[in-house]
């Protein structure tokens, strides 16, 4: 069993207002999402997933926090944590993806000192490298997964383009989810359908990173609860199982995180629970209104409006870096 996470490491404001909300169940289940998402794969190269390259991405006008040297105590995590998993453990996790579990895990320090501190990330690099050899993660985006398609239509889930730091915008509405059919999915199903779109976040910041030349291995992520209702009490497990996968096995992943559209009672219940929640975690959470509140906010964190959709006031035009529709072309099936 794991520990619980860390609030600074897996921060939800949702979760956060659960107890007091009439939406409380709902608002647990998005707990996991801000986890969210995935290690540097930068040996990944697939005809199906060319078009993804850097779409809509601007150049970045101010330099990642990601891209900042590692300090003397992370580089001696590091070291160690790469002595631990030996050279096939490093192949399971690259470089960019063993420094997160390296900075992740810092928190730990204050409780036990470095020792503890590289305790923790080994233990938890362990368990994903288990993890991903158990679902042989790195043909997730190049082989047929049951019901993908059916997953893909229920969850909709955009990468658009990109904040002035080169972070990708992964953005998602809660009116375009499709409750019914998660229901009839199983665990497993659920689980590796949303290991596939992390995988797919992964490789679209790999390529950013490849052409600004600057470590990105961060991102935005845009969630908006107009029209929230109760109904997403019923799928309260489905959800979980999705979340799961991001909240473990993708530590570090999270730059800012934007709700938008959400109701006035969410925001009144975030202001009263908000002074109890660690800075750092309250420092990348915005919980916002409408547009005139939202779009504003976002242009002041380096999201201009050419790099959101339409559907939440922008102009992003290129279409979203959505979804690998097939696992791999006919003739590489073949």
């Amino acid at each position: 069993p794991r520990p619980h996470p860390h609030p600074t490491l897996h921060p939800h404001p949702l979760l956060v207002a659960a107890p007091l909300s009439p939406f409380s169940p709902f608002h647990s289940l998005f707990f996991f999402r801000c986890a969210s998402l995935p290690q540097i794969r930068s040996t990944l190269s697939h005809p199906s997933l060319e078009k993804m390259d850097a779409v809509g991405s601007h150049a970045a006008t101010e330099t990642p926090e990601e891209s900042a040297p590692l300090t003397e105590e992370e580089a001696s995590v590091l070291e160690a944590l790469k002595s631990h998993i030996g050279p096939a453990g490093q192949k399971a996790l690259p470089h960019e993806s063993l420094v997160r579990f390296v900075r992740g895990y810092a928190f730990e320090k204050k409780a036990g000192g470095v020792a503890k501190w590289t305790a923790v990330a080994c233990g938890e690099a362990d368990k994903t490298i288990a993890w991903r050899k158990e679902v042989d993660a790195d043909t997730l985006l190049t082989r047929p997964l049951d019901h993908w398609d059916e997953f893909a239509k229920s969850w909709s889930t955009g990468i658009y383009g990109t904040d002035n730091r080169g972070h990708p915008l992964l953005i998602e509405r809660t009116q375009e989810f499709h409750l019914d059919p998660l229901l009839a999915m199983s665990v497993e199903t659920l689980t590796l359908c949303q290991a596939r779109n992390l995988e797919l976040l992964q490789y679209v910041k790999t390529r950013i990173s490849e052409r600004l030349g600057l470590l990105v291995y961060k991102h935005c992520y845009i969630l908006d609860v107009g029209g929230i209702g109760t109904a997403y009490y019923k799928v309260k497990d489905s959800i979980k199982a999705v979340f799961h996968v991001a909240q473990y096995y993708y530590p570090e992943t999270l730059y800012k995180m934007f709700v938008i559209n959400s109701p006035m009672l969410f925001r009144a219940l975030w202001a009263v629970a908000s002074p109890m929640i660690h800075p750092i975690t309250k420092e990348k959470i915005k919980i916002l209104g409408g547009k005139s509140q939202y779009l504003p906010e976002l242009a002041r964190n380096g999201i201009s409006a050419d790099q959101i959709p339409p559907s939440i006031g922008g102009t992003y035009t290129a279409g979203p870096r959505q979804y690998v529709p097939h696992a791999a072309p006919p003739a590489a099936a073949q």
